[in-house]
């Protein structure tokens, strides 16, 4: 059994992602679903420093089990984000220390 996916059933966020050409960084279209937003919503509050009860409730969690969920999320964008900058710090200390062992080795 396939699952019916026409244009009647097709939410308005569905056809923009196909009428504006809305693709992932694999080159599929990006699929907007509720589930998409809330698990924004949950990175968001976690990056607000939200404690862990009251990020599950305002997802409507029944317990804190999932929300490091989130927060590992958060860290892993986070490591990507600054991974240029920190690249750019080792190369800055690693000629600093050639230099260094330079001047000490005259």
């Amino acid at each position: 059994m396939h699952s019916v996916r026409s244009e009647t059933h097709r939410s308005p966020l569905d056809s923009a992602e196909c009428k504006n050409d809305i693709r992932d960084d694999n080159g599929n279209y990006f699929e907007f679903r509720t589930h998409r937003f809330r698990h924004t919503f949950g990175v968001k509050l976690t990056e607000m420093k939200l404690d862990d009860d009251s990020i599950a409730r305002l997802l409507g969690h029944k317990d804190t089990r999932t929300i490091p969920h989130y927060r590992r999320l958060r860290n892993e964008a986070l490591a990507e984000d600054t991974k240029a900058v920190r690249d750019e710090m080792n190369e800055l200390l690693a000629q600093y220390r050639r230099e260094k062992e330079n001047a000490e080795t005259r």
